[in-house]
C-alpha cells in the first residue's frame, strides 16, 4: 500500500481523498495509482503562458519597430552633402510634380438641377415653388476603394520619378530598421 513520503512525494493512500483544492487553485484528479495529477495540469498552463507571453512580446518588438530611410552622395559627404541634398530634393521634386501632374481628381457627381413650378390646387389655391434634384454616389465604398487606387498609383508615379532624379545626382537610398 503506498504511502505519501518525502521520498514518494505526490502518493496517497487508496481510499484517502486529497485535502480539497482552495478556490482558483488547479483541479487535482487521481489516478488509478493513486498519483496526483497537479504537476502536469501546471506544468500545461505555464507552456501555454509561456507560448502566449513570446507571442505577445514578438508581436510588440515587431510593432515597435521602424524601418528610415536615409539619402547617401556618392561623392560629396558632411554639410557639403546636406547643402546639395537640399538643393537636389527640391529639384527632383518639382521634376516629379512637372512630369506626373497634380493628384487625381475625385469622381464629380452632376450638380443639382433646379425646377420651378406653379400652379393651382384642386382648391384653387394658386401655388409656386422650386424643386432641387440631387444626386448620390449609388456606391460610395466602391468609389472610395477606387480613389484610393488611383492615390497610391500617382504616389507610386511621383516617388519612382523622384527617385530616378537622385539617382541620376549621385544619390543613393539604404533603410535602417531599428
Amino acid at each position: 500500500m503506498p504511502i505519501a513520503s518525502p521520498n514518494r512525494p505526490g502518493l496517497v493512500q487508496p481510499g484517502v481523498r486529497p485535502t480539497p483544492a482552495l478556490p482558483g487553485a488547479a483541479k487535482t484528479d487521481q489516478n488509478g495509482v493513486g498519483q496526483l495529477n497537479v504537476g502536469r495540469q501546471e506544468r500545461g498552463l505555464m507552456n501555454i503562458a509561456r507560448i502566449l507571453g513570446t507571442a505577445i512580446f514578438s508581436l510588440a518588438a515587431v510593432a515597435c519597430s521602424t524601418t528610415q530611410t536615409y539619402w547617401r552622395h556618392n561623392t560629396l559627404s558632411g554639410s557639403a552633402a546636406e547643402q546639395q541634398f537640399v538643393a537636389d530634393r527640391g529639384t527632383c521634386t518639382g521634376a516629379a510634380y512637372r512630369a506626373i501632374g497634380g493628384p487625381p481628381q475625385s469622381p464629380q457627381l452632376p450638380p443639382p438641377s433646379t425646377t420651378n413650378y406653379s400652379g393651382y390646387t384642386s382648391q384653387g389655391t394658386y401655388i409656386q415653388g422650386q424643386a432641387q434634384t440631387t444626386y448620390s454616389d449609388p456606391n460610395p465604398f466602391l468609389s472610395g476603394v477606387r480613389q484610393g487606387e488611383a492615390d497610391a498609383q500617382y504616389r507610386a508615379a511621383l516617388t519612382n520619378v523622384f527617385n530616378g532624379c537622385m539617382a541620376q545626382r549621385g544619390w543613393s537610398q539604404y533603410s535602417v530598421t531599428r
